[in-house]
């Protein structure tokens, strides 16, 4: 890093190569002399922040790039992202906003833009008669150089120059708009306007004998003897290689020209009008005059030959400037009828445009930055206008969004982004926006795939439904309900209640198929997904009595016995008591205790009491309920059917 003693001196840098063979020295070139450390300076905007990123919910926004600055020592950033929703949009010259001036000294005479700063100037106040802005819209005090009249201020060569009507040092000058130092004048005149043009500072007076002074730096002035000098000479411009001023007296020869501001020609002015100023725009010099004439403005392609043109209304027009391909001029308000301000693409055919106030004394007009401001001499911090072509949109701070990065929230949707930077060094700050994004957008919820349902479909079961999978910006939220179907799986209706990710099947479902459909909403809208129809839902399962023992036939039943197959319930060995009775007679079996081994089979030869025996050969068979009641458990019965045989006959 270069030091202060590196000051006036060049620098070299050599470059050492080493290996294990040896070593060897190059020398660059030279460097240029170093040059003093710049002065502090505060930063300024020179290209805006960019950002990027898609504008839907949930997506990320970066500022890409703080913009370009300058400002010594180079500036640190902030960021702030900003919502923004459509206003009213504004068309510069057309559309005025009353701003607030620095203070209600009044008698603001004049304003200039140059270099990222409005600056202007006063014939009232103490010590305060300069006034700056970064905007035109939030103004600053700043100390005059003296209490002087001051009339008209310029900006050219990187120096603004305010000349006055009285003090003692007319001329003032600021390479800031901060700062200013007096300076003498050429002549005690009533210094009333002054430009810049061609490498040369031009002033003219209404009073005096010389009425022009010229100055190539600002701060050394020289007299100007000129044929108009008997003409109160009101304003200056310069435009396509000439000077041109107009004069509020003089007797068909209120303008005049020069091509190095030294040497100047009567030109024969449209009318005897108190021409007030006068400026150069798209090829035309126009010029407005102080009076109740309704042509009270003329024009002229090369400051020679004049024409006069219709104004929109009969007003006091005391300034016209150019910019945005507009010409504008404003009014005094103490003369003359319609609007106060009034504007012309080719400084012929003019339109009356509505002044943030229409009562105010509007004394000059100036066009920088893409905005034109105006100020007035009425005592008042009501004082300054501004009128700048604008989309509408109304940007507010986004709570704790001071990143460079920033992700969109539903609360952005339909509106727009962007991210004001700030610029700080140790000599102040300078903010400058982004363009905004598109307007936000939210993405409808859409399902992917289709919900499911596991499980079996039988009462006393549950259901669990999954929710498939679902995309939107923001994400959806999810609701679920289960329906209840016809057993073709059509004829749908919800089930009261049943809006959870499980469900128990009940009696109702029972021959049934359900569904479970799954609804996602969100800002972007909603959407549905449904599961496919289960199976039909099926009843309950009669449980099993518990130990109940297993009993089977095990062939036919006899005349006087019958055999069984047993098995004990569970894993374990148990006894088994088997009793028996005829249905619908009175004979039964023989009561019977067997012990069955665990997990084995047991079988059995149960025999019939005589009474049952003769029963069934009276009937020629029968039915015997024949039960098992495993000791310490429940009693299984079944149905075993004697048949006898039939005797032979023949």
């Amino acid at each position: 890093q270069l030091q202060a003693g590196d000051q006036g001196k060049k620098i070299k840098v050599n470059v050492t190569a080493t290996n294990g063979s040896g070593s060897a020295n190059a020398t660059s070139a030279a460097t240029a002399a170093v040059g003093p450390e710049p002065s502090p300076s505060a930063p300024a905007n020179t290209s805006p922040p960019t950002i990027s990123g898609t504008a839907e919910v949930g997506n990320t926004l970066t500022a890409t790039s703080p913009g370009s600055w300058t400002g010594y020592p180079d500036p640190t950033f902030t960021y702030q992202w900003q919502r923004c929703e459509q206003g009213t949009p504004s068309v510069a010259g057309v559309d005025w906003t009353m701003r607030t001036a620095a203070s209600a000294i009044g008698g603001w005479n004049s304003v200039a833009y140059g270099n990222g700063l409005y600056v202007a100037v006063s014939s009232s106040g103490s010590g305060n008669r300069v006034m700056t802005s970064p905007d035109g819209i939030t103004w600053t005090t700043r100390t005059s150089a003296e209490d002087n009249s001051w009339q008209s201020v310029t900006y050219g060569n990187g120096l603004f120059v305010a000349v006055a009507g009285s003090g003692t040092n007319r001329v003032m000058t600021s390479p800031d708009g901060i700062n200013w130092t007096a300076r003498t004048a050429a002549a005690n005149n009533y210094w009333q306007g002054v430009t810049y043009g061609g490498g040369t500072f031009v002033a003219v007076s209404q009073t005096g004998t010389d009425r022009v002074m010229t100055s190539t730096d600002g701060i050394n002035w020289t007299s100007r003897s000129t044929p108009g000098d008997a003409n109160s000479q009101r304003s200056v411009t310069y435009g396509e290689g000439i000077f041109v001023a107009v004069a509020w007296t003089g007797t068909g020869n209120r303008v005049m020209t020069s091509p190095d501001g030294i040497n100047w020609t009567l030109r024969t002015s449209a009318a005897n009008y108190d021409w007030t100023s006068v400026t150069y725009g798209n090829g035309d010099f126009v010029a407005v005059s102080r009076g109740i004439d309704a042509d009270g403005v003329m024009t002229s392609p090369d400051g020679v030959t004049w024409t006069k043109r219709t104004a929109a209304s009969s007003n006091e027009w005391t300034s016209v400037t150019y910019g945005e391909g507009l010409f504008v001029a404003v009014s005094d308000f103490a003369l003359g009828s319609g609007t106060r301000v009034m504007t012309s693409p080719d400084g012929v055919t003019w339109t009356s445009r509505t002044a943030a106030s229409e009562t105010n004394q509007w004394s000059w007009v100036t066009y920088g930055d893409g905005e034109f401001v105006a100020v007035a001499t009425n005592t008042s911090t009501s004082a300054v206008m501004t009128s700048a072509s604008s989309d509408g949109l109304v940007c507010t701070d986004i709570t704790d969004a001071t990143d460079p990065t920033y992700q969109l929230t539903a609360d952005d949707k339909d509106k727009k982004i962007r991210v004001k930077v700030t610029g700080t060094n140790g000599s102040g700050s300078a903010s400058a926006n982004s363009a905004p994004s598109d307007t936000v957008t939210a993405v409808a919820p859409t399902n992917t795939v289709a919900p499911s349902i596991s499980g079996t479909p039988e009462v006393g079961k549950t259901l669990t439904g999954d929710p498939g999978t679902w995309t939107g910006a923001p994400p959806p939220d999810l609701t679920y309900q289960w329906q209840r179907c016809d057993a073709d799986g059509t004829n749908c209706v919800d089930i009261s209640g049943a809006d959870g990710l499980t469900y128990d099947p009940t009696a109702d479902d029972v021959g049934k198929k359900l569904k479970f459909k799954v609804t996602g909403s969100s800002i972007g809208g909603t959407a549905e997904g449904s599961s496919d129809p289960t199976a039909e839902v099926q009843p309950a399962p009669i449980p099993p009595s518990p130990n109940k023992p297993t009993v089977e036939p095990r062939g036919g039943a006899g005349p006087s016995s019958l055999r069984l197959k047993i098995r004990c319930a569970g894993s374990s060995a148990c006894r088994v008591k088997i009793t028996g009775k005829l249905k619908g007679g009175t004979g039964t079996v023989k009561p019977k205790m067997v012990r069955v081994r665990a997990g084995k089979q047991a079988a059995v030869k149960v025999e019939y009491t005589p009474t049952l025996i003769s029963e069934i050969k009276s009937r020629g068979g029968g039915r015997i309920a024949i039960k098992a009641k495993q000791v310490g458990g429940a009693t299984r019965t079944i149905t075993v059917r004697v048949r006898l045989p039939q005797p032979v006959t023949g």
